[in-house]
């Protein structure tokens, strides 16, 4: 259990973080911290219940299916919530939420694997 909220922990850190750098628009950075309030328990909650019936190339293959998925599902999401302009934020289009969500899960996932690293290291 500890390993989940440290992995959520991490996501809405940085996550939130990058939001609010590139946005400074507070219900923007609420709506990614409750996104990823879903997405991040049921990616990990997948990958460790399927974890222990998956080699090393599965789990690999599992992790980077899980990403795809939660990268596609938080770019509809944020599209859904920027379509049209809200409070402030301009609207964006669907590639540009794609890269949104990349980029905000590429920076939370290797920020998480190198402290998976270094608590191990240590």
């Amino acid at each position: 259990m500890q390993k989940y909220l440290i992995a959520l922990m991490v996501t809405l850190l940085v996550e939130g973080g990058v939001s609010g750098v590139l946005s400074k628009n507070k219900d923007w950075v609420i709506y990614v911290s409750l996104v990823n309030l879903v997405t991040n328990p049921a990616a990990n909650l997948l990958f460790n219940g399927l974890r222990p019936l998956l080699g090393k190339e599965g789990r690999m293959i599992l992790a980077i299916l899980l990403e795809v998925i939660v990268v596609t599902a938080e770019a509809v999401l944020f599209f859904r919530y920027r379509k049209a302009e809200r409070k402030g934020l301009k609207p964006l289009r669907s590639k540009a939420c794609l890269v949104y969500s990349l980029g905000l899960n590429a920076a939370s996932f290797f920020l998480g694997v190198l402290l998976q690293k270094l608590i191990h290291m240590a």
